[in-house]
């Protein structure tokens, strides 16, 4: 399950009784118990079941939403961007580690191919999506 770090394997229900093994692609649900059976060495499962409230936190970094006019300075469809120079436009945090990329759906689910690995130097182009967001 996400969010959850066990030493051992574990095997996850939605009882402390009974009830149903979970997926690990369960998402977690704020204020539910879940409930897990170490899985032994032999494939066996323990009997006792250890329970874990989920409490979800969310987060409470205000963040500014903001926009940027970047302009071609050659006309020559190409521009090489800095975009850690808008970190402190994007919320007051100075201890924040910034990750930057190409599509909002790309922050939200952290696509490797949507990163900006060098976005000091970010080489902007004609066919590069208008879109570009921080997570």
């Amino acid at each position: 399950m996400a969010n959850i770090e066990v030493s051992a394997t574990a095997i996850w229900y939605d009882a402390q009784i009974g009830g149903n093994i979970l997926p690990d692609e369960t998402s977690l649900t704020n204020g539910v118990t879940y409930y897990a059976a170490k899985k032994t060495i032999n494939g066996c499962e323990s009997g006792d079941r250890f329970a874990v409230l989920a409490n979800i936190v969310s987060p409470t970094l205000d963040i500014n939403n903001i926009s940027i006019v970047i302009c071609d300075n050659l006309n020559d469809d190409d521009e090489v961007i800095d975009f850690t120079i808008y970190e402190s436009l994007l919320t007051n945090c100075s201890d924040c580690n910034f990750n930057f990329f190409t599509s909002l759906s790309g922050a939200e689910n952290y696509y490797e191919d949507q990163h900006m690995t060098e976005p000091t130097s970010y080489n902007w182009s004609i066919e590069t999506p208008y879109n570009l967001r921080s997570n």
